[in-house]
C-alpha cells in the first residue's frame, strides 16, 4: 500500500490554465472475516476507517483493527 501512495503522488497533470495538479489517494481496509462477518458491515467499517484517514492523516490509509476491533472479536460463523 506504501508503493501506491507514492506512486499516486508522484502523478500530477497540468492544466491548460497552467495550473499544476497533484493526486493524493486516502483508503480504508477492511477484510473478511476478520473485520466483519457480511457484506454490509465490511463495506461500513471499511469507510469508517477511510473516514478516519481523512480525519487523521490524509494521503495515507487505515486499517481497519487499528482503531476498532468491534467485529474482529466476533466469533465466525463456523463456531
Amino acid at each position: 500500500m506504501d508503493k501506491l501512495l507514492k506512486k499516486v503522488k508522484s502523478f500530477s497533470y497540468d492544466a491548460p490554465n497552467g495550473n499544476k495538479i497533484g493526486l493524493g489517494l486516502s483508503a480504508g481496509i477492511a477484510f473478511y472475516p476478520e473485520h466483519a462477518r457480511t457484506p454490509a458491515d465490511l463495506l461500513h467499517v471499511s469507510d469508517q476507517a477511510l473516514y478516519r484517514t481523512k480525519k487523521n492523516r490524509r494521503g495515507s490509509y487505515t486499517l481497519a483493527g487499528e482503531f476498532t476491533d468491534q467485529f474482529s472479536q466476533q466469533p465466525s460463523p463456523e463456531n
